[in-house]
C-alpha cells in the first residue's frame, strides 16, 4: 500500500540548521510521544489542568523537532521523505485535536487523543524497529567536508613525514662528525708514523 503523494509548501529559513543536530532531534521525536502518552494516561486518571497544559508544550515541542527533521533533509529514499511529510501534518494535528479536547472536557475526547496518540508513538517506534526512517544509514556527512577534511588530513601526514625525516637527519649528522674525526685522526696518526720511518 502506498500513501498518497502530498507536499509541504517551500518555507525560506533565513538560518542554517547544522547535520549534527539530527542524532539528536531523532532521539527526541522518539522518546517524546511517548512521554506525552504517559502524561495524558496519567492525566485521565487525575484531570489535572497543569499536566494537560505541560503535554500540550511538550506536543508542540515534538512537532517543532519533526519540522526540523523535515528541514535536515535527513530522508534520502522518496518513501521516506514522503513519510516525513506526513509526520510533520500528523504532529500538526495532534496540536489541533489536544486543543479541542482540552476546550471540550470531556473524558471521551481524552481517550480519543490518547488513542491518537498511541498510534502516532506505534508509528514512530515501528520505523525504530524495522530500520526505516530513523536508522543510522540516513544520517550522511556533506562529501565537500569529506573531502576537505581527507586533503587536510594528508597535507597533516605530508607535514608529519618531512618532520620525522628532519629528526632522523639531525641524528646521523653527529654520527657522520664522529667518523670524520675519526678518519681525520687516523689519517694524521698515519702520515705521522710515515714520517718517523723516513726520519730513521
Amino acid at each position: 500500500m502506498t500513501l498518497p503523494t502530498i507536499s509541504i509548501p517551500d518555507i525560506p529559513i533565513p538560518f542554517e540548521i547544522p547535520a549534527f543536530l539530527n542524532d539528536y532531534v531523532v532521539h527526541f521525536i522518539i522518546a517524546i510521544p511517548v512521554i506525552i502518552l504517559l502524561l495524558e494516561l496519567y492525566n485521565l486518571a487525575t484531570k489535572r489542568p497543569s499536566i494537560s497544559l505541560f503535554s500540550l508544550l511538550t506536543l508542540i515541542l515534538l512537532s517543532l523537532l519533526v519540522i526540523v527533521f523535515y528541514l535536515l533533509g535527513s530522508a534520502t529514499e522518496e518513501s521516506h521523505k514522503l513519510l516525513t511529510v506526513y509526520l510533520v501534518y500528523a504532529s500538526l494535528g495532534l496540536i489541533l485535536f489536544k486543543l479541542l479536547f482540552m476546550a471540550l472536557r470531556k473524558t471521551i475526547g481524552r481517550i480519543i487523543f490518547i488513542l491518537m496518540l498511541g498510534g502516532f508513538a506505534s508509528v514512530m517506534l515501528m520505523q525504530v524497529n524495522s530500520g526505516g526512517l530513523f536508522s543510522a544509514k540516513e544520517v550522511s556527512i556533506d562529501t565537500t567536508v569529506q573531502d576537505d577534511l581527507s586533503s587536510k588530513l594528508k597535507e597533516l601526514q605530508s607535514k608529519y613525514d618531512a618532520l620525522l625525516l628532519i629528526e632522523e637527519k639531525k641524528s646521523e649528522i653527529p654520527k657522520v662528525v664522529e667518523t670524520v674525526k675519526e678518519e681525520t685522526t687516523e689519517s694524521t696518526e698515519t702520515s705521522s708514523d710515515s714520517e718517523d720511518n723516513n726520519s730513521n
